[in-house]
């Protein structure tokens, strides 16, 4: 995960850097997309051990980690 207080003291979002802003917005949805992955990957490992009930979503997921 991307240190969001460290992008913005080197990246400062302003009028003129207007890309500084586009990144730190990046980073926020990149920060996002890896917090529910790590959530996901939890429970597709507990519900192939049998801890939990295997969804369709989650399903799905393991079957296109196993396709790769």
């Amino acid at each position: 995960m991307y240190d969001l207080e460290k992008v913005s003291k080197k990246y400062p979002t302003a009028y003129e850097e207007s890309m500084n802003t586009v990144l730190f917005q990046e980073c926020v949805r990149y920060n996002a997309l890896l917090a529910e992955m790590k959530v996901s990957l939890v429970k597709v490992q507990k519900a192939l051990v049998g801890e939990l009930v295997m969804s369709q979503d989650l399903e799905s997921m393991s079957q296109s980690i196993f396709d790769n």
